[in-house]
């Protein structure tokens, strides 16, 4: 009786100590799932990117030389459970492109249709490299009250400026403007 019962102690103390370890493990995982910090791997392997702990390379799903991103291991019990994946707040900016943030994008096979982004969205690549990989992001943003895009692609910003001019050849508006209104290439001095 008194060997048993220390048997079950010792079963309920590496018990427990497994279940804190697999608590740990899914909290980490889960932490790697919201975070936005989005990485390129596999594809062309002269470039071997290698994904950081606890995540694993996810093909694209468009051929071997294309890659995919890291994400982690529980991914795929995480995307069940959380649908909204990610940005629960967040909608795409195209309504009429569902799905394109966030969607891999460059990589060896840029110049396939499928590893563009479509119009209103760019790649944002993780590397300098000549076939880094990214994913879409949308060029369009929320407009601020305060700015309205200009009506040419470049402001004049010489000098004996009008007040309204001076507004607009501030940094601020300027980068401002590169962000939100395509087409818009810079300020002229």
């Amino acid at each position: 009786m008194c060997c048993l019962s220390n048997l079950l102690k010792l079963v309920k103390i590496y018990f427990t100590l497994i279940l804190l370890v697999l608590l740990g493990f899914v909290a980490f995982e889960y932490s790697l799932y919201k975070s936005e910090k989005t990485i390129s791997c596999g594809g062309d392997f002269s470039y071997k990117t290698t994904c950081q702990l606890g995540t694993s390379c996810r093909s694209s799903g468009q051929g071997p030389l294309v890659g995919g991103t890291c994400q982690p291991y529980l991914t795929p019990l995480f995307e069940r459970i959380d649908p909204l994946q990610k940005q629960p707040d967040k909608q795409p900016s195209n309504p009429s492109v569902p799905g394109a943030d966030g969607k891999f994008c460059g990589g060896i096979a840029a110049n396939l249709p499928q590893n563009q982004c479509p119009t209103g969205y760019t790649c944002k690549l993780d590397g300098g490299y000549p076939d880094a990989g990214g994913v879409c992001v949308s060029t369009s943003k929320p407009v601020d009250s305060n700015y309205t895009c200009p009506k040419t692609e470049w402001v004049n910003c010489m000098p004996i400026l009008t007040l309204e001019a001076q507004k607009l050849c501030t940094q601020e508006y300027l980068n401002w403007a590169k962000s939100n209104c395509p087409g818009f290439k810079g300020a002229v001095y």
